[in-house]
């Protein structure tokens, strides 16, 4: 063997030992391929552990051009002050003994993903498709898995899913669920078409997590010792690190006497808890207002879904923060949970809105009732007044989603047993005037048979202007009388403004003598 072929051989033999080395030594660990970073005033952080001391070097590159788009040096050395923050000239090293060191100033890639490439010696380690843009968190109980379906959105490079903590590529299920499907159908969720439309509509890459519990009531997140949950209080803190978007899907299980009471202490305190776990205080929440409920036959009517939704309407008004989204339009496929064909209509309407919140600010969603008063002297016509609208759309058939309650209408009856005391059956009455116990002669069931309920019935519902409903009544109502609108279980969405945005339910606003012309 000549000397040149003995050259090239040791050649290659060093090239080869150097990549064994790149392969089995990593230099830094805290970085995943896929992973999204969160963008804070149009830059991210990217923080990361090194493993080795010595010379370090960092480089963001765009994987489609090429161009170096972040760039840091490290010199890691024992007994040097712990220092992490790089100086501005990035082409001077940082002389410290910290390992937890991160590469500052990493713009949003609109078009393409990122490589990180590290460099020590002749070592190298890469990470490829790195994004930088939103974390958006998902949450809540049987709604936010999505829902069985046969059509699906395909992946794109610019929506990643944090799933079981591996970043991957955006592909619906985001969150595992406990159901066994039938073959051919698969779990599909709004939020990667949601995602997916925000970045065509911002370019602005979106990385999504979620959690999530069948049945899960609002007040089972709370410990004994009013602390947050671990697994919930975990996720926000460490998934949703920096989260741009907190969603929260859940209220179906506290729709009922006991819990409603307490539903918007708890939803007020889960707000300000993701806000503080997540470190963003500026976090927008988006509250997904209960879709109809499907009574079973021969059910009677009740009012705790619709105080669940009057809660959730009442605490988007005081939070500045919260987007509230009604969901009483979309299909259903049983009792309360949305069909494949409600979870890709919310999808469309989640990525339009969300998109317009980016671009103009947090602003109220759909037709936001103002005021309501009577429009005759015999109190048969109600007005109810809606502020930022310029147009209403009443679907037909819209009569049944309105309730009128004055002292001779107090809606549906309801009895809560408080307890027995002393011998003394302890109840609470709500929706009726008055009421007695009934039990026939040797029957040993004790029925309470309540009078003065039900609500005063709509005729007619239809536009009044530009911005106005206008309800004709079955008879008059009396001085006091309050307006509801999408309260009951069975109700649904009917009235939108002339985008097309739904009106959230609400409940018992005061309808006054008359209005100002």
């Amino acid at each position: 063997m000549d000397r040149l072929a003995s050259l090239r051989i040791g050649a290659l033999a060093a090239l080869l030992l150097i990549a064994a080395a790149s392969q089995a030594q990593p230099l830094v660990e805290g970085i995943q391929p896929d992973q999204v970073f969160a963008v804070q005033e149009h830059r991210a952080t990217i923080p990361f552990r090194a493993l080795q001391s010595g010379s370090l070097a960092a480089e963001v590159r765009d994987c489609q051009t090429g161009e170096v788009m972040a760039q840091a040096r490290w010199e890691i050395i024992p007994g040097a002050p712990p220092v992490s923050d790089p100086p501005e000239d990035s082409s001077k090293p940082l002389r410290t003994s910290a390992r937890d060191l991160y590469i500052p100033r990493v713009p949003i890639n609109p078009s393409a993903p990122y490589q990180i490439r590290f460099q020590q010696g002749a070592v190298t380690q890469q990470i490829d498709n790195i994004l930088v843009g939103e974390i958006w968190a998902v949450a809540g109980c049987a709604n936010a898995y999505g829902a069985p379906g046969r059509k699906n959105r395909l992946p794109i490079p610019q929506v990643h899913y944090l799933k079981n903590d591996v970043w991957q590529a955006g592909e619906d299920p985001l969150i595992d669920t406990p159901e066994t499907l039938a073959a051919g159908y698969q779990w599909v969720t709004p939020w990667l078409r949601a995602a997916q439309d925000y970045y065509k509509n911002t370019g602005i890459p979106v990385g999504v997590t979620g959690w999530a519990y069948p049945g899960l009531s609002i007040s089972s997140l709370w410990s004994e010792d009013r602390q947050l949950i671990p697994v919930l209080r975990d996720f926000l803190e460490k998934d949703a690190r920096n989260a741009s978007t907190f969603f929260w899907f859940q209220g179906a299980a506290d729709a009922y006497p006991a819990a409603i009471d307490t539903y918007p202490r708890y939803l007020q305190s889960l707000a300000d808890s993701a806000r503080r776990l997540t470190a963003n205080p500026d976090l927008l929440m988006v509250v997904f207002q209960l879709p109809h409920y499907q009574l079973p036959t021969g059910a009677q009517p009740t009012p705790y879904f619709g105080r669940v939704r009057d809660a959730q309407f009442r605490f988007a008004l005081r939070d500045s923060k919260t987007l509230l989204i009604p969901t009483m339009q979309f299909d259903i496929r049983a009792s309360y949970l949305l069909a494949e064909s409600g979870i890709h209509a919310l999808a469309i309407e989640l990525g339009q809105v969300l998109s317009r919140t980016r671009e103009r600010g947090v602003s109220w969603y759909g037709p936001k009732p103002a005021v309501a008063g009577f429009d005759d002297a015999s109190h048969r016509r109600i007005i109810v007044r809606f502020d930022e609208v310029e147009r209403l759309v009443l679907d037909e058939n819209a009569e049944s989603d309105w309730m009128i309650s004055d002292d001779r209408h107090l809606g549906y009856p309801e009895a809560q047993v408080l307890g027995v005391k002393d011998g003394v059956l302890n109840m609470r009455l709500e929706g009726a005037r008055t009421g007695q116990l009934v039990s026939p002669h040797r029957d040993p069931n004790v029925r309470l048979q309540l009078e003065d309920s039900g609500f005063l019935r709509v005729m007619r519902a239809s536009v009044h202007g530009k911005n106005a409903v206008r309800l004709d009544l079955a008879e008059p109502a009396l001085p006091g009388a309050t307006v509801s609108y999408g309260l009951w279980n069975n109700s649904s969405g009917s009235l939108r403004d002339g985008s097309g945005q739904y009106c959230p339910a609400f409940k018992e606003i005061s309808i006054q003598p008359s209005l100002p012309r």
